[in-house]
């Protein structure tokens, strides 16, 4: 009978597995040389197994891509089979014009009582290429937009200063409004987009939040009289110091207030309140509405839900200023959730590490 095999290549059981997978995998001995490298590997970076094969990886393979950060830490760790890391890495592929974006996981594994580092490549191109499509589109319909809006909020604005009190001169005002409600759901598209896909920095600063909540109130208490609807800010006792980006959070609260406005009756309020929740700040709005009807509870921060029926003369699309919403919270680390109350109408929620 044979010895055992005790070398891992693509003849061994587990190698021959390792060849089969879609995705591009390269296994390491604990000197850090190519042991193995796969089909899909030699597919998607265009390279022959014998160019490879008893190179070391980190120096000679890959010294260009992203990955050559975890050559530390896989020194320090294949030894004890602790590898577990994860890296995003782009490079130039010697084929196309079109960089060549893989996610690279690192995991450690014994085979034959000897240490290996196995590296599992995931080309990302495809997806990253849509993604950039997305965000491309979504700027130049953004920009394209902005154009003919401002310059309509411009007339509006010189028509209010000369026109006297009256019928005509609301109708201006009721006009403005909505083209600043406009102006809020164009900007809500294009981060939306940029949330979405990671490219929309955080500017995270120290901030209390609750002086972020009663400037949002306050801004928002002229159209808050003007339907007829009171804004109450409940004071709290507790710390709501957190690291935020403000124009995010800013953003995302006015839209819940927004709402919580538009859809409140005449003569109730809306109720603007920020609570510690174990490590988390939580920022409420409430309102004393109709509430989201029970079918559309799940999907309500979804793009494009309305939380009204179509033919209802208050019903407005609410989906791009919640998707914002949740977006914003998760950037964050957070989340948004909505609450229905015993009493009528909703709770809105919006959470995030606290500091």
């Amino acid at each position: 009978m044979s010895a055992p095999n005790t070398v891992l290549d693509a003849a061994s059981l587990p190698g021959s597995l390792l060849e089969t997978l879609p995705m591009g995998v390269i296994v390491l001995d604990a000197d850090g040389r190519v042991v193995l490298y796969n089909r899909a590997e030699q597919k998607f970076a265009r390279r022959a197994e014998a160019d490879v094969i008893g190179r070391e990886f980190f120096s000679d393979v890959a010294p260009c891509l992203g990955v050559s950060a975890l050559a530390t830490t896989f020194q320090d760790q294949v030894q004890l089979g602790t590898l577990d890391e994860v890296v995003e890495a782009s490079f130039a592929h010697p084929f196309s014009e079109v960089p060549r974006d893989v996610t690279v996981r690192m995991r450690s594994h014994i085979y034959q009582h000897k240490p290996y580092a196995v590296l599992y490549l995931e080309d990302v191109s495809a997806e990253r290429a849509i993604t950039r499509s997305r965000e491309m589109l979504a700027q130049l319909l953004v920009h394209d937009l902005r154009n003919p809006l401002t310059a309509i909020m411009a007339n509006l604005d010189q028509l209010e200063e000369e026109l006297p009190k009256g019928e005509l001169a609301t109708t201006v005002e009721s006009a403005i409004s909505a083209s600043l409600r406009l102006r809020s759901m164009i900007a809500n598209l294009l981060d939306i987009t940029r949330l979405q896909t990671g490219t929309m920095p955080l500017d995270r600063q120290r901030r209390d939040a609750a002086e972020l909540l009663t400037r949002v109130a306050r801004d928002a208490n002229i159209v808050a009289q003007a339907r007829g609807v009171s804004l109450v800010v409940e004071a709290t006792t507790d710390d709501l110091t957190g690291d935020y980006d403000e124009d995010v959070l800013r953003r995302a609260l006015d839209n819940l207030v927004d709402n919580a406005i538009r859809y409140a009756p005449r003569g109730s309020a809306v109720t603007v309140r920020g609570t510690r929740r174990g490590g988390t700040i939580v920022l409420a709005v409430a309102d004393e509405g109709p509430g989201v009807p029970a079918e559309l509870r799940d999907r309500v921060f979804d793009a494009h839900v309305r939380a009204m029926p179509l033919d209802d003369a208050t019903s407005h699309n609410v989906g791009l200023g919640l998707t914002f919403v949740r977006m914003a919270a998760r950037a964050h680390g957070g989340s948004a959730a909505l609450q229905e109350q015993a009493a009528g109408g909703s709770v809105f929620e919006l959470t995030i590490p606290a500091a």
